[in-house]
């Protein structure tokens, strides 16, 4: 299950609405106690009120909310892991690799066509050196 997170403004604007649909059930009701005429109507007007712009406050803070990973790891730990090559490296050529949920660049001693698993064994900067798996 993901946790969906609201940023301040949200919570605010919700808080509000709901707020707002409140004050209008009270005064339905004080209409109703006190007046006895008409509150009925408006204390249904302010619970729907509530109920639709809660909603979709909700629905439209949610839809707005990009998810940004960002995977902060010891480059390192690539070495010895697999990978597959997405764009084939030619002989002495660079290619592309994805390994660990990544596309990396990589370069190997052999020409690899894409598709082709690979076993990680060297990294420097940000460039692989890959080499082709048997199997």
């Amino acid at each position: 299950m993901k946790l969906v997170r609201f940023s301040p403004l949200s919570i605010i604007v919700i808080a509000c609405i709901v707020s707002f649909g409140i004050l209008w059930i009270v005064q339905g009701a004080y209409r109703v106690v006190i007046h006895e005429a008409g509150g009925g109507t408006l204390f249904t007007v302010g619970l729907l009120l509530i109920i639709i712009a809660t909603g979709l406050a909700l629905g439209i803070s949610a839809t707005s909310i990009k998810k940004v990973e960002k995977r902060y790891y010891d480059i390192k730990t690539l070495v010895g892991k697999e990978g597959i090559v997405k764009q084939s490296i030619p002989l002495g050529g660079r290619g592309v690799v994805y390994a660990e949920g990544e596309l990396w660049t990589a370069m190997s001693d052999t020409a690899l066509p894409a598709g082709s698993r690979v076993k990680i064994v060297n990294i420097e900067g940000v460039v692989l050196t890959v080499k082709g798996k048997e199997g």
